[in-house]
């Protein structure tokens, strides 16, 4: 098929499971290239270079098509692609090809009928060839939906030279300078399936002009001119975090606080710190382990501190030592009750009021773990109306009364075949198994925090105090308050 100079292929713009918080049209296909999707906007740029149109279509206008080009930017898309999909009778009798691809293709068992063809990993020195030959194209990385077997994760050597329009925020175009990360947290998708390119700072500000995106509490990585920082520690205690090969300590944690307090040019620095939660072998004294290390930071620092502590359920992504994890699913429902974590001299530390449900940790790993005996409840999630109209509690309470999820959330043995068996990554499944066993040695024998019950009991009235007096910046028209705060900040 000669590809060059016809509008036969688009790439599919589709609503997401989750809403971007970015104004955004989706029945406006020239948003599409507002979404963040670097890319399909790669693909396109390659495909422009060969004197290939692709154009953007809706669902209800991909048969007028050959090729229609599926983004998975997340393993949740699955659920709204099937359901963007699912009524159009143009794509359940459709003659156009369809291909999926994306950081989201991971888990495929549940779109056999929606899909025709995946390809996993990078694309771009791909994307020609795989097009011009449709079903004859032969990879690695390319997958027949009629027919999963083994596949890996395609690599490329070099991030792509060229600026790339992507029209997103305050940029029109984008160059990318890296890939995948130095590091190797177990429990990280990206880190497994990207392998690291690095131009030396793995540190990204591209996309958020005002923020610096910093590796693992880095101080030096900060620019003092930027009022914010988002990092992570993926682990409330140093105990959590260093079974999950991610070795930031306790203290290097405190000395990134106070370093980039005294570095920072700003009036103050506004920190948001993304945490997982749910980790295998954690239980509260890992929590109330980091709100500790919190007050010792009370008086320490130059420049005032507001942390937001964003956290996120684990889930078990595939191709990663922690695919094998078992998983929690708990309600974090009092963390936005209760946001408020600490206050004291120059220092704020505060829950974010964003926080997944049961319902929607939940989704997300049926999303991950999903195989056909799922197929009952995968279409419920999708396409059921009056399931759709239910709060998200009442949503999970269904799941529970109605289904076995032991599949989703239990253990796996590394010796038990995964529902992703089929993909391989540039690092081998053997090796994998092996970073398993060694996690879940050092699990077995990481012992407990260094905080006592007695600590735990003085942390938990200070929050409980904190959160009915509502800090110090609601006090001052109430005398009241002002006593109690002032108690509070006595006896903390």
């Amino acid at each position: 098929m000669n590809l060059k100079n016809k509008k036969k292929i688009a790439f599919l713009y589709f609503e997401p499971f989750k809403q971007s918080r970015y104004k955004i049209d989706y029945k406006d296909t020239n948003d599409f290239w507002s979404t963040k999707n670097f890319g399909s906007a790669v693909l396109r740029d390659v495909l422009l270079k060969s004197n290939i149109i692709a154009d953007v279509c809706l669902p209800e206008n991909a048969h007028y098509y050959d090729i229609v080009l599926v983004s998975l930017t997340s393993h949740f898309d699955v659920f709204a692609f099937v359901n963007a999909t699912r009524k159009n009778k143009n794509w359940q009798n459709r003659k156009f090809k369809v291909y999926a691809g994306g950081f989201g293709c991971q888990n495929i068992n549940m779109l056999k009928e929606y899909i025709d063809y995946a390809f996993f990993g990078r694309a771009e020195n791909e994307i020609v060839d795989m097009l011009e030959k449709r079903g004859d194209y032969e990879h690695q990385s390319f997958l027949r939906l009629n027919k999963i077997e083994n596949v890996y994760i395609n690599q490329v050597n070099l991030p792509y030279s060229e600026d790339v329009k992507i029209n997103f925020n305050h940029l029109e175009t984008y160059k990318e300078s890296r890939l995948g990360c130095p590091n190797k947290c177990f429990y990280c998708h990206y880190t497994f399936t990207r392998k690291n390119i690095s131009n030396g700072r793995f540190i990204y500000n591209e996309f958020d002009g005002a923020s610096d995106e910093i590796e693992w509490c880095k101080a030096d990585l900060y620019n003092p001119l930027k009022p914010h920082i988002i990092t992570a520690i993926d682990g409330y205690s140093q105990r959590l975090r260093y079974s999950m090969n991610r070795r930031i300590s306790d203290n290097s944690l405190i000395d990134f606080f106070i370093e980039v307090s005294a570095k920072t040019e700003c009036s103050g620095l506004g920190i948001k710190l993304y945490n997982i939660v749910g980790l295998e072998g954690e239980d509260e004294s890992d929590y109330y382990s980091f709100i500790d290390l919190c007050t010792k930071l009370d008086g320490r620092l130059k420049k005032p501190l507001t942390i937001t502590l964003q956290n996120t359920p684990f889930n078990p992504s595939p191709v990663t030592p922690m695919g094998y994890s078992p998983i929690k699913i708990n309600d974090y429902s009092d963390y936005k009750k209760n946001n408020r974590i600490f206050e004291g001299v120059n220092i704020k530390v505060q829950h974010s009021l964003y926080m997944d449900s049961p319902y929607s940790h939940f989704s997300a790993c049926l999303a991950l773990r999903y195989t056909d005996k799922y197929n009952t409840l995968f279409n419920t999630i999708s396409f059921d109306s009056k399931f759709k109209a239910l709060n998200a509690t009442d949503k999970y309470d269904y799941i529970l009364n109605n289904y076995d999820i032991n599949d989703i959330v239990r253990e796996y043995d590394v010796t038990e075949t995964l529902p992703t068996w089929y993909l391989n990554t540039y690092i081998s499944n053997d090796r994998i198994k092996k970073l398993r066993l060694k996690q879940k040695e050092w699990l077995n024998n990481m012992g407990s925090t260094n905080i006592d019950e007695n600590r735990i009991n003085e942390l938990k009235d200070m929050i409980t105090l904190l959160n009915i007096v509502g800090g110090k910046n609601s006090i001052s028209k109430s005398k009241q308050k002002a006593v109690k705060y002032d108690f509070y900040m006595n006896n903390l």
